[in-house]
């Protein structure tokens, strides 16, 4: 089995969720409830779409609370990610 049928595999089961909402708040407050994230000044997050994780419903949050956070954008020619400030 190679990466883009594991990927496949993978990405079906998750859209497959029922409970999708719930289990998106339960990531969100792990991660606010742990110790590195309360300390940091900048977080790198991706911006989810589809049935990955909302990560949008809380970046403005965090922007608020005076984090510094940063996506990741490639260039597609040249395949290479960076970090951007948003």
């Amino acid at each position: 089995m190679d990466k883009k049928e594991i990927r496949r595999k993978v990405i079906s089961k998750r859209d497959l969720l029922k409970n999708k909402i719930e289990l998106d708040e339960v990531i969100e407050k792990k991660l606010k409830d742990n110790k590195i994230y309360k300390n940091s000044k900048n977080i790198f997050i991706y911006l989810g779409f589809g049935s990955e994780i909302d990560t949008m419903s809380y970046i403005q949050e965090f922007i608020n609370e005076g984090k510094h956070i940063f996506i990741p954008r490639t260039d597609i020619k040249t395949k290479k990610m960076e970090a951007v400030e948003i």
